[in-house]
Protein backbone atom coordinates (compact mmCIF):
# COMPACT_ATOMS: atom_id res chain seq x y z
CA UNK A 1 0.00 0.00 0.00
CA UNK A 2 1.64 3.49 -0.38
CA UNK A 3 2.08 5.29 2.38
CA UNK A 4 0.98 8.65 1.13
CA UNK A 5 -2.25 8.89 0.63
CA UNK A 6 -3.04 5.44 1.98
CA UNK A 7 -1.71 6.33 5.22
CA UNK A 8 -3.85 9.04 5.90
CA UNK A 9 -6.81 7.09 4.75
CA UNK A 10 -5.40 4.28 7.08
CA UNK A 11 -5.79 6.96 9.92
CA UNK A 12 -9.55 7.10 10.01
CA UNK A 13 -9.41 3.09 9.12
CA UNK A 14 -6.73 1.53 11.40
CA UNK A 15 -4.98 0.25 8.98
CA UNK A 16 -1.14 1.65 9.79
CA UNK A 17 -1.83 3.17 12.67
CA UNK A 18 -3.96 4.82 15.81
CA UNK A 19 -7.52 5.65 14.69
CA UNK A 20 -7.85 9.68 14.14
CA UNK A 21 -11.49 10.92 13.45
CA UNK A 22 -11.25 13.39 10.29
CA UNK A 23 -14.92 14.20 10.10
CA UNK A 24 -17.72 13.86 12.84
CA UNK A 25 -21.45 12.95 11.57
CA UNK A 26 -22.25 16.35 12.86
CA UNK A 27 -19.87 18.44 11.34
CA UNK A 28 -18.98 20.16 8.02
CA UNK A 29 -16.26 18.76 5.79
CA UNK A 30 -13.16 20.70 5.39
CA UNK A 31 -11.48 20.72 1.57
CA UNK A 32 -10.51 23.11 -0.80
CA UNK A 33 -11.43 24.79 -4.11
CA UNK A 34 -14.38 22.21 -5.53
CA UNK A 35 -14.98 20.71 -2.45
CA UNK A 36 -17.88 22.07 -0.07
CA UNK A 37 -16.20 23.35 2.74
CA UNK A 38 -18.12 24.76 5.42
CA UNK A 39 -21.19 23.64 4.11
CA UNK A 40 -23.91 21.69 6.05
CA UNK A 41 -24.71 17.47 5.54
CA UNK A 42 -27.28 15.52 5.67
CA UNK A 43 -28.27 12.10 5.66
CA UNK A 44 -31.91 12.53 4.89
CA UNK A 45 -34.02 10.90 2.97
CA UNK A 46 -34.38 13.50 0.42
CA UNK A 47 -32.31 12.17 -1.98
CA UNK A 48 -33.30 9.95 -4.31
CA UNK A 49 -32.45 5.84 -3.93
CA UNK A 50 -31.23 6.21 -7.48
CA UNK A 51 -29.11 8.92 -6.82
CA UNK A 52 -27.58 6.64 -3.75
CA UNK A 53 -27.17 4.05 -5.92
CA UNK A 54 -24.99 5.88 -8.73
CA UNK A 55 -22.82 6.86 -5.54
CA UNK A 56 -22.15 3.54 -3.94
CA UNK A 57 -21.32 2.08 -8.11
CA UNK A 58 -18.89 4.91 -8.82
CA UNK A 59 -16.94 4.26 -5.04
CA UNK A 60 -17.28 0.23 -5.94
CA UNK A 61 -15.68 0.56 -9.41
CA UNK A 62 -13.19 2.84 -7.76
CA UNK A 63 -12.22 0.19 -5.59
CA UNK A 64 -12.42 -2.07 -7.75
CA UNK A 65 -10.06 -0.31 -9.81
CA UNK A 66 -7.30 0.31 -7.28
CA UNK A 67 -7.72 -3.43 -5.95
CA UNK A 68 -6.83 -4.28 -9.31
CA UNK A 69 -3.53 -1.33 -9.75
CA UNK A 70 -6.03 -0.54 -13.30
CA UNK A 71 -4.64 3.15 -13.61
CA UNK A 72 -6.56 4.22 -16.61
CA UNK A 73 -9.76 2.77 -14.56
CA UNK A 74 -9.28 4.24 -11.90
CA UNK A 75 -8.45 7.68 -13.55
CA UNK A 76 -12.26 7.71 -15.27
CA UNK A 77 -13.74 7.91 -11.98
CA UNK A 78 -11.70 10.71 -10.58
CA UNK A 79 -12.54 14.83 -10.91
CA UNK A 80 -10.08 16.41 -13.29
CA UNK A 81 -8.35 18.21 -10.50
CA UNK A 82 -6.57 14.88 -9.74
CA UNK A 83 -4.37 15.32 -12.45
CA UNK A 84 -3.81 18.36 -12.09
CA UNK A 85 -2.62 17.25 -8.58
CA UNK A 86 -0.21 15.02 -9.94
CA UNK A 87 1.25 17.34 -12.40
CA UNK A 88 2.25 19.45 -9.63
CA UNK A 89 3.37 16.48 -7.46
CA UNK A 90 5.56 15.17 -10.46
CA UNK A 91 7.31 18.73 -10.81
CA UNK A 92 7.54 18.58 -7.20
CA UNK A 93 9.37 15.15 -7.35
CA UNK A 94 11.64 16.16 -10.09
CA UNK A 95 12.91 19.63 -8.42
CA UNK A 96 11.87 20.45 -4.91
CA UNK A 97 15.22 20.93 -2.34
CA UNK A 98 14.76 19.25 0.93
CA UNK A 99 13.92 22.59 2.03
CA UNK A 100 10.61 22.43 0.61
CA UNK A 101 9.56 19.34 1.77
CA UNK A 102 10.71 20.33 4.87
CA UNK A 103 7.96 23.41 4.63
CA UNK A 104 5.06 21.36 3.25
CA UNK A 105 2.86 19.21 4.96
CA UNK A 106 3.73 15.46 5.61
CA UNK A 107 1.15 14.22 3.68
CA UNK A 108 2.60 16.09 0.28
CA UNK A 109 6.07 15.51 2.03
CA UNK A 110 5.34 11.61 1.61
CA UNK A 111 3.82 11.62 -1.89
CA UNK A 112 6.30 12.77 -2.90
CA UNK A 113 8.85 10.93 -1.48
CA UNK A 114 6.51 7.84 -2.89
CA UNK A 115 6.77 9.40 -6.31
CA UNK A 116 10.42 9.42 -6.01
CA UNK A 117 10.91 6.04 -4.69
CA UNK A 118 9.11 4.16 -7.54
CA UNK A 119 9.70 6.43 -10.31
CA UNK A 120 13.21 7.47 -12.29
CA UNK A 121 13.93 11.20 -13.44
CA UNK A 122 12.61 10.21 -16.64
CA UNK A 123 9.64 8.87 -16.24
CA UNK A 124 8.58 12.19 -13.75
CA UNK A 125 9.55 14.37 -16.73
CA UNK A 126 7.83 12.40 -19.42
CA UNK A 127 4.08 11.31 -17.59
CA UNK A 128 1.91 14.46 -17.45
CA UNK A 129 -0.55 14.46 -14.84
CA UNK A 130 -2.98 12.13 -16.12
CA UNK A 131 0.06 9.89 -16.67
CA UNK A 132 1.27 10.28 -13.21
CA UNK A 133 -1.90 9.12 -11.78
CA UNK A 134 -2.12 6.16 -13.60
CA UNK A 135 1.53 5.31 -13.14
CA UNK A 136 0.88 5.63 -9.08
CA UNK A 137 -1.96 3.64 -8.99
CA UNK A 138 -0.16 0.76 -11.12
CA UNK A 139 2.81 1.26 -7.79
CA UNK A 140 -0.02 0.69 -5.62
CA UNK A 141 0.68 4.72 -4.60
CA UNK A 142 -2.46 5.85 -4.83
CA UNK A 143 -4.55 4.84 -1.83
CA UNK A 144 -3.75 0.91 -2.38
CA UNK A 145 -5.31 -1.45 -0.21
CA UNK A 146 -6.98 1.18 2.43
CA UNK A 147 -9.26 2.08 -0.25
CA UNK A 148 -9.83 -0.77 -2.15
CA UNK A 149 -12.33 -2.27 0.69
CA UNK A 150 -13.70 1.47 1.24
CA UNK A 151 -17.56 0.91 0.77
CA UNK A 152 -18.54 2.82 3.39
CA UNK A 153 -21.77 2.21 5.77
CA UNK A 154 -23.29 5.59 5.19
CA UNK A 155 -24.14 8.09 2.99
CA UNK A 156 -24.40 12.00 3.27
CA UNK A 157 -24.50 14.69 0.76
CA UNK A 158 -24.42 18.32 0.85
CA UNK A 159 -27.03 20.92 0.52
CA UNK A 160 -26.25 21.60 -3.35
CA UNK A 161 -26.24 17.75 -3.58
CA UNK A 162 -22.92 17.96 -5.52
CA UNK A 163 -20.87 16.88 -3.06
CA UNK A 164 -21.02 13.41 -1.34
CA UNK A 165 -18.68 11.25 1.62
CA UNK A 166 -19.12 7.66 2.24
CA UNK A 167 -18.60 7.12 6.21
CA UNK A 168 -17.88 4.26 7.92
CA UNK A 169 -17.78 4.48 11.81
CA UNK A 170 -19.23 8.10 11.39
CA UNK A 171 -16.18 8.97 9.42
CA UNK A 172 -15.87 10.01 6.39
CA UNK A 173 -13.55 7.28 4.12
CA UNK A 174 -13.99 8.67 0.20
CA UNK A 175 -14.98 11.67 -0.86
CA UNK A 176 -17.03 12.68 -4.28
CA UNK A 177 -18.31 14.98 -6.51
CA UNK A 178 -20.22 15.85 -9.59
CA UNK A 179 -20.31 19.03 -11.81
CA UNK A 180 -23.83 19.60 -11.55
CA UNK A 181 -27.04 17.72 -10.51
CA UNK A 182 -27.74 14.98 -12.85
CA UNK A 183 -23.96 14.88 -13.72
CA UNK A 184 -21.25 11.67 -13.33
CA UNK A 185 -20.33 11.26 -9.47
CA UNK A 186 -16.20 11.28 -9.60
CA UNK A 187 -14.00 10.51 -6.42
CA UNK A 188 -12.68 13.86 -4.96
CA UNK A 189 -9.02 13.49 -4.23
CA UNK A 190 -7.85 17.10 -3.97
CA UNK A 191 -10.91 16.99 -1.20
CA UNK A 192 -9.59 14.45 0.44
CA UNK A 193 -6.40 15.48 0.81
CA UNK A 194 -6.72 19.07 2.14
CA UNK A 195 -8.80 17.08 4.93
CA UNK A 196 -6.21 14.58 5.91
CA UNK A 197 -2.94 16.67 5.51
CA UNK A 198 -3.78 18.45 8.81
CA UNK A 199 -5.46 15.54 10.54
CA UNK A 200 -1.71 13.46 9.48
CA UNK A 201 0.23 16.25 10.74
CA UNK A 202 -1.57 16.34 14.44
CA UNK A 203 -0.87 12.50 14.20
CA UNK A 204 2.98 12.47 13.69
CA UNK A 205 3.22 15.70 16.01
CA UNK A 206 5.73 14.48 18.71
CA UNK A 207 7.55 12.96 15.62
CA UNK A 208 7.96 16.09 13.31
CA UNK A 209 9.13 17.96 15.76
CA UNK A 210 11.74 15.12 16.97
CA UNK A 211 13.23 14.90 13.14
CA UNK A 212 11.49 17.35 10.70
CA UNK A 213 9.01 16.75 8.24
CA UNK A 214 11.08 15.50 5.64
CA UNK A 215 13.09 13.31 7.57
CA UNK A 216 10.14 11.62 9.18
CA UNK A 217 8.08 11.36 5.77
CA UNK A 218 11.50 9.41 4.37
CA UNK A 219 11.29 6.93 7.18
CA UNK A 220 7.43 6.27 7.30
CA UNK A 221 8.28 5.67 3.11
CA UNK A 222 11.11 3.10 4.18
CA UNK A 223 9.04 1.14 7.37
CA UNK A 224 6.62 0.34 4.75
CA UNK A 225 9.17 -0.77 2.11
CA UNK A 226 10.09 -4.16 1.40
CA UNK A 227 13.26 -2.88 -0.18
CA UNK A 228 15.94 -0.64 1.29
CA UNK A 229 14.60 3.03 0.28
CA UNK A 230 17.86 5.20 -1.29
CA UNK A 231 17.69 8.30 1.35
CA UNK A 232 18.92 10.17 -1.97
CA UNK A 233 15.48 10.59 -2.82
CA UNK A 234 15.41 13.60 -0.13
CA UNK A 235 17.30 15.90 -2.53
CA UNK A 236 15.92 14.50 -5.79
CA UNK A 237 14.71 11.73 -8.12
CA UNK A 238 16.18 8.46 -8.78
CA UNK A 239 18.44 8.33 -11.89
CA UNK A 240 18.18 4.77 -12.79
CA UNK A 241 15.56 1.66 -12.52
CA UNK A 242 17.34 -0.18 -10.08
CA UNK A 243 19.77 2.11 -8.01
CA UNK A 244 22.69 0.85 -5.72
CA UNK A 245 20.65 2.45 -2.41
CA UNK A 246 23.00 5.12 -0.54
CA UNK A 247 24.51 3.62 2.92
CA UNK A 248 22.19 4.70 5.07
CA UNK A 249 22.96 7.95 7.12
CA UNK A 250 23.60 7.43 11.30
CA UNK A 251 21.67 9.18 14.04
CA UNK A 252 24.40 12.06 13.64
CA UNK A 253 24.04 12.29 10.20
CA UNK A 254 20.26 12.47 9.92
CA UNK A 255 18.74 14.96 7.89
CA UNK A 256 17.82 18.62 9.21
CA UNK A 257 20.16 17.81 11.60
CA UNK A 258 17.80 15.88 13.86
CA UNK A 259 18.46 12.27 15.01
CA UNK A 260 15.50 9.88 13.56
CA UNK A 261 13.53 8.23 16.45
CA UNK A 262 13.08 5.84 18.21
CA UNK A 263 10.36 4.23 16.17
CA UNK A 264 13.00 4.35 13.23
CA UNK A 265 14.07 1.00 11.71
CA UNK A 266 17.86 -0.22 13.11
CA UNK A 267 18.51 -0.39 9.42
CA UNK A 268 17.32 3.20 8.41
CA UNK A 269 19.76 4.18 11.45
CA UNK A 270 22.76 2.80 10.62
CA UNK A 271 22.73 0.40 13.00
Amino acid sequence: MGVGLGLGLSLGRAACGPKVVLESASRPARGDGGSAAGTAWGTGPSTGADERTAVFEVARAYAAALRERDGEAAADRVVAETFELYADLGRAALDAPRERLEASTLLRALMILELRAHSTRAQLEQLDGRGLFVHAVAAGLAGGEAESDAAGDELRFDASRLHAQLLEGGQAVLYLRRASVGAPWRVDLPAMLAALGPSLDAFARERIASSGTAWTAFMLVQEQSSNPVDPQILDGPRESESPEPSPQPSPDQAPTDQAPTDQAPAQARGE
